[in-house]
């Protein structure tokens, strides 16, 4: 180490210990005497008082290093240097997105050739100059809520072209027992009864058809369709159809008689695929990057679709906006999705999406959530996102449109938010997501009235997630040996759902699950900032999906 750096160090240590005793006019550390650039308002200096500003570097981007500046090569100096296929991408630093800027000349040009800067991650550069990327899409027919059965042959088409037959026959089987089974003319009679009657159920399903859409896209409930739950449903649905059966056998039949039910829902679906052949996707339409942490196979990857934005400046700032990617919102109304501690102390695990609609997104009443306003259509974001297709969870943002916002139960969603008036846009995206990607259930309750069915335990068995359980022995089962910050037992979790739900037991008094722009306490909730967090059972399944990715 020379003795002028060596001096400069000691120097500069001196005068941290003594401040403001000795003449320092721009605050920066050197004293007049020994600064050559007197009027620095960097504190990131070298011993001679200069900082970058003051040093034109060619190649590669100015820093301060043991108190000299220097011109290093990075993936940030907007130049194309290193390894580079494009300015600051390719080689060692990340993907060249679809248009990229190259230097030639000592100018800057748009460049739209691929034989001159490259394409990004998984698209081929084609003949033309463009960047391609085949993907394969597969149809879906998702099997809707609507449904209807007649106790004899129909044909479900007649109700139109999205409704189908479902086979009943492919999950309920039966058996003839008892007294008289034994006895070849009475268990003959009884079998062909029983044939007969099952035969001629029709059970009719609507659809609705999602188009060709990529392999993860998932029909609405498909991610509770667990092979758990399934069982679920074939010990609630055996006891139902028994009770049927016995109703319909004559009582003097019935004390000879015995009818077994059995249900297996092994392969149930809620979806009917169909062929659609692969497309090639064009780079120009795809998702841009707005934080690339490592490739999409270890990482978990958000895609942002955002409408009703004017350029790409506004609606990429809405996104930095809403995520807070650098944790720095903590406190204020602007607190976003990684301001949560959960979510910045992994956010390396991220990456993050974002594109516009190009006036394709259309917006409908839900038929099935009528009172929740007109809503980005289902297909139309399958189509938009197919167009970046390596998405882990997909998030709609609406600027303009006003609508209840909502997320589809877990991986890959989509999430729709209205954005329109909303004081605290990123908490609503924090709560939203926390449905989106740990299929967190809402902590609050709304008391729907249903339609009486006979069917209120199946919904009930269903309508509970891993912070809204059935009742406090199940909790206290399920939350032991968490954190008790923030941890309880309190009654009514679900979000919009019947009397059964006031029941239900929630972990928290309140949390971003709840009530996501308040701090409550036992007398009083209050407008934030600050904020209730998501506590210890929300962030224990959040980490459940997060092991997922490196």
């Amino acid at each position: 180490m020379n003795k002028m750096l060596i001096r400069g160090i000691v120097l500069l240590f001196v005068f941290s210990l003594t401040v403001n005793a000795f003449p320092d006019d721009d605050r920066d550390g050197i004293p007049n005497s020994y600064d050559k650039c007197p009027n620095t308002n960097s504190k990131m200096v070298d011993k001679n008082g200069c900082d970058c500003s003051q040093k034109i570097c060619t190649e590669g981007k100015c820093i301060v290093e043991g108190l000299q500046l220097k011109c290093v090569q990075t993936c940030d100096d907007g130049i194309l240097n290193q390894d580079e296929k494009g300015i600051d991408c390719g080689g060692k630093c990340q993907f060249c997105e679809s248009k990229n800027q190259v230097r030639n000349d000592n100018s800057s040009i748009e460049c739209t050739d691929c034989n001159k800067c490259g394409c990004q991650d998984n698209f081929l550069c084609q003949g033309d100059g463009s960047c391609k990327m085949k993907v394969n899409l597969n149809g879906k027919r998702c099997k809707t809520k609507d449904f209807f059965y007649r106790m004899s042959k129909f044909d479900c088409k007649e109700k139109g072209p999205d409704w189908v037959e479902e086979n009943i026959g492919d999950f309920i089987k039966y058996q003839v027992g008892g007294v008289a089974s034994g006895i070849p003319i009475v268990n003959d009679f009884v079998q062909k009864k029983a044939k007969e009657q099952f035969e001629a159920i029709t059970v009719c399903i609507k659809t609705e058809d999602l188009g060709c859409a990529v392999s993860n896209v998932k029909c609405f409930g498909e991610n509770q369709v667990t092979d758990e739950n399934k069982k679920k449903a074939e010990k609630i649905l055996q006891e139902e159809i028994s009770k049927q059966v016995d109703n319909s056998i004559p009582w003097y039949a019935d004390i000879v008689i015995d009818v077994e039910i059995n249900v297996d829902l092994t392969n149930y679906h809620l979806d009917i695929p169909y062929d659609c052949g692969p497309k090639m996707a064009d780079s120009r339409d795809s998702c841009q990057a707005l934080i690339k942490n490592g490739d999409s196979k270890n990482k978990a990857d958000i895609l942002f679709i955002a409408d009703g934005y004017d350029t790409e400046e506004e609606l990429r700032s809405a996104v930095i906006n809403i995520i807070d990617y650098d944790g720095n919102n903590f406190n204020t109304k602007n607190q976003g999705l990684f301001t949560e501690k959960i979510f910045q102390e992994n956010k390396k695990k991220f990456n993050v999406w974002y594109m516009g609609t190009a006036g394709k997104l259309n917006y409908a009443i839900d038929k099935y959530l009528p009172s929740s306003g007109k809503m980005p259509v289902f297909k139309d974001i399958v189509t938009l996102s197919n167009k970046c297709s390596w998405y882990d969870l997909v998030v709609v943002i609406s600027k303009n449109k006003e609508f209840r916002s909502n997320c589809m139960l877990g991986i890959p969603g989509p999430c729709r938010i209205s954005l329109a008036g909303e004081k605290y846009p990123g908490r609503l995206v924090a709560h939203e997501l926390g449905h989106g990607f740990a299929s967190l259930a809402d902590e609050y309750y709304n008391y729907v009235r249903r339609r009486e069915t006979g069917f209120e335990t199946f919904f009930a068995e269903f309508q509970t997630g891993p912070n809204c359980v059935k009742n406090k022995i199940s909790a206290q089962s399920v939350w032991s040996g968490l954190s008790k910050e923030g941890l309880g037992f309190f009654n009514g979790c679900g979000g919009d759902c019947g009397k059964e739900c006031a029941s239900f037991v929630r972990p928290s008094l309140n949390s971003i699950m709840r009530n996501q722009d308040r701090k409550c306490t036992a007398d009083t909730c209050i407008r934030g900032p600050p904020f209730d967090e998501y506590y210890s059972v929300n962030e224990r399944e959040i980490m459940k999906v997060l092991k997922k990715y490196s």
